[in-house]
């Protein structure tokens, strides 16, 4: 995300999906993106292709807060997130 950048569209444009990011994991203000890491969320992402090349390529259209996991599921700790 361009949160330093010349362009004020670039800025907002990073700003407001970081904003988006913030809501899904529930944390409002973070003062480093580590408060970020590893926090699950849904991505909402899109195929497109480019009608110039033809090639195909993911766009992120969104980003949702994950439900948690029922408790009496056992989360295995040696088992990477995606794959949960």
């Amino acid at each position: 995300m361009n949160l330093e950048n010349p362009s004020v569209q670039a800025v907002e444009i990073a700003r407001s999906k970081l904003s988006a990011i913030c809501r899904a994991v529930n944390v409002m203000t973070p003062r480093d993106s580590v408060e970020l890491h590893n926090l699950p969320l849904v991505v909402t992402v899109r195929c497109r292709k480019n009608p110039e090349t033809g090639e195909i390529s993911n766009e992120i259209k969104g980003y949702a807060a994950r439900e948690t996991a029922p408790a009496s599921a056992p989360q295995n700790p040696n088992v990477p997130p995606w794959q949960r």
